[in-house]
């Protein structure tokens, strides 16, 4: 396995970061670990609600006790208690004594643990009762506590590292009891930058989404479900909101139809139907996508997460206190449950976010939200699928925050890319301060970018119009050579290459205020006086200082200009557009002196 690098960076520079122990970074078990867990138990896993930590008392009917101390105890949306073993290093026996914890929680019954919850919550400062507890607990699980899945825990081994032994007996008992038992390996890391510590949690084992490429044989005669058929189908429940919000399945404001499911008795469906005939209302709602309230109730006008909506609605029909696997509840209008639509085939189709990407012209800018608020999807999850989409047009580093900064995480598809987001933004023409926010003038909102998608890429009525015009290329007229044969090699190379290549190609009139753009390239305003000026140009070569390059350009060349010879490249790679300014006109770099600040063009050969 290879080893891990972890760096700094600040623009250009990238200062590595030093691997130490957490007893070196001075972070201590129960002070500093245990409290991570407690404030962010993402680090666990997702869904996670922390119950009680340091839980010590344990008990047998004839009063025989024991004080073994468990870290941290936590409830999954599935149902499913979670029993965490956190050790600051490497130990050997670290699934033995979660073995052990998680034998001891399987006898937790539902009142214990909301009586233990609020003790946790009213020693942390949170008074609670509990039936308060009670409540939480409800509303954090997706459907009802299953008692199967209950006296089942998870656990989650939370080390610097663990050793080939544990690794071995953990693989070992998960595969002997058929994958009853779910042990997590996951690992911590500190690193030092400077007299800052930085914190790396990894998963180890089981490979994260593993379960989701493997394909077994079905059993056809199967009549009974398995603990593991209810963990999984729980587990998919607690997860369908966070997969379809990721993903961009369902449009905001997209209408869902309630349809009670066989999980419940057929007189508490027919209570639930009845009541919502009184008033219709009762069982339609839209999609918020918000993770917190994914659902819009038209009974009340509220938010709910689908479960404890679907819980509300059963207690107001039947009287009955009880849940139901809430996503599976509520139907779309193409009539599939919302279970079914993240975790079936459907996929969301990104052409519209692909078309509007295609709008933004160099030059310009928009923001995550724009974008979001035309196709009706999340400003996130655009930006995750912006993140790891193969098919998404040129042009991603145009999509900047609401603050008008490049994103944090933003990367290049294109590993040979040098340049940041900003530097190629920059070299587009597009202007920041010194806060390194974009030009809000420059910005393409998003009712502009819509009316240039419906009108097919021409530019929005608020841009400059553009008159068009067919215009003879020079290869259709004939030229007269120079009498006596003085025209130079490299006028005679020309003269051919621009006979092969002719074609018409239209041009501004002479009175548009829009500057000229070629065929096929990616040029910006700021680099079309270099190619002007170089198409204007009758000898073969030319040498050129930058100042005199700035002068032709009206503007001063990019800190790279002068640091970097790669930027002087002859390329078409769409980050370099000052290369297409040369290479349109028919020239070429020879040579670039950053010392001393020269450059010379030699024209291409054909």
């Amino acid at each position: 396995m290879g080893q891990d690098l972890v760096y700094l960076v600040e623009g250009s520079s990238a200062t590595p970061a030093v691997r130490v122990s957490l007893a070196e970074a001075g972070l201590k078990e129960r002070e500093d670990l245990q409290e991570w867990v407690v404030a962010h138990p993402e680090v666990i896993a997702d869904g996670v609600r922390v119950i009680t930590i340091e839980y010590d008392r344990w008990s047998t009917g004839s009063g025989t006790s024991a004080r073994q101390r468990l870290d941290v105890l936590g409830l999954d949306r599935a149902g499913r208690l979670v029993v965490v073993e956190l050790k600051r290093e490497r130990d050997r026996d670290i699934h033995l004594q979660a073995l052990t914890y998680a034998a001891l929680v399987s006898r937790f019954t539902i009142a214990t643990l909301a009586s233990v919850h609020a003790d946790f919550l009213s020693r942390r400062g949170q008074p609670t009762s509990p039936d308060e507890a009670m409540a939480y607990l409800r509303d954090h699980v997706e459907g009802d506590f299953d008692a199967e899945l209950l006296v089942n825990p998870r656990i989650v081994l939370l080390a610097a590292d663990h050793p080939p032994q544990v690794v071995t007996a953990v693989d070992w008992l998960c595969t002997v009891s058929g994958h009853r038992l779910s042990i997590e390996l996951r690992t911590m890391s500190a690193w030092r930058v400077g007299d800052q510590i930085a914190v790396q949690f990894d998963s180890m084992y089981p490979v994260v989404g593993i379960d989701d490429m493997l394909m077994s044989p079905t059993e056809a005669n199967a009549t009974t479900t398995t603990v593991a058929e209810k963990t999984t189908e729980a587990t998919r429940a607690a997860n369908t909101v966070q997969r379809i919000i990721d993903n961009g399945l369902l449009a905001i404001g997209a209408p869902l139809n309630l349809q009670p499911t066989t999980e419940i008795p057929a007189d508490t469906r027919a209570a639930i139907e009845a009541w919502v005939a009184e008033e219709p209302s009762r069982g339609r709602a839209a999609w918020t996508a918000d993770s917190a309230g994914p659902l819009r109730w038209e009974g009340d006008g509220n938010t709910w997460r689908p479960t404890t909506l679907i819980r509300h609605i059963i207690k107001q029909a039947s009287g009955l206190d009880r849940g139901g696997r809430g996503p599976a509840w509520w139907i779309t209008e193409a009539g599939s449950d919302l279970t079914a639509l993240a975790y079936g085939r459907n996929t969301r189709d990104w052409t519209d976010l692909h078309q509007l990407m295609e709008q933004l012209h160099p030059g310009e800018w928009t923001n995550y939200g724009e974008l979001a608020q035309i196709i009706a999807v999340p400003a996130i999850s655009v930006g995750q699928h912006i993140a790891t989409c193969p098919e998404c047009p040129y042009g991603a580093h145009r999509i900047l925050t609401s603050t008008g900064k490049p994103a944090g995480g933003f990367r290049w598809t294109d590993p040979t890319i040098a340049q940041t987001c900003q530097e190629v933004l920059t070299d587009e023409g597009v202007t920041f301060d010194p806060d390194g926010r974009a030009n809000p003038n420059q910005k393409i909102s998003a009712a502009a970018l819509q009316q240039r998608r419906k009108l097919g890429n021409i530019p929005s009525q608020n841009a400059p119009t553009m008159q068009l015009s067919v215009a003879l290329d020079r290869a259709d007229l004939l030229l007269p050579l120079p009498i006596g044969g003085t025209s130079s090699a490299c006028g005679s190379r020309e003269l051919s290459r621009r006979r092969q290549s002719g074609r018409r190609r239209l041009e501004p009139l002479p009175d548009s205020p829009e500057p000229r753009r070629r065929a096929g390239s990616f040029a910006v305003a700021k680099y079309d006086p270099l190619t002007d000026f170089l198409e204007r140009y009758e000898q073969c070569e030319i040498r050129m200082s930058f100042q005199r390059i700035e002068e032709v350009l009206g503007a001063r060349l990019p800190a790279s200009a002068r640091s970097d010879r790669t930027w002087w490249g002859n390329t078409f790679n769409r980050t370099r557009v000052q290369a297409h300014a040369w290479l349109n006109a028919g020239w070429k770099v020879d040579a670039v002196d950053v010392t001393r600040e020269s450059v010379t063009f030699i024209r291409g050969q054909s």
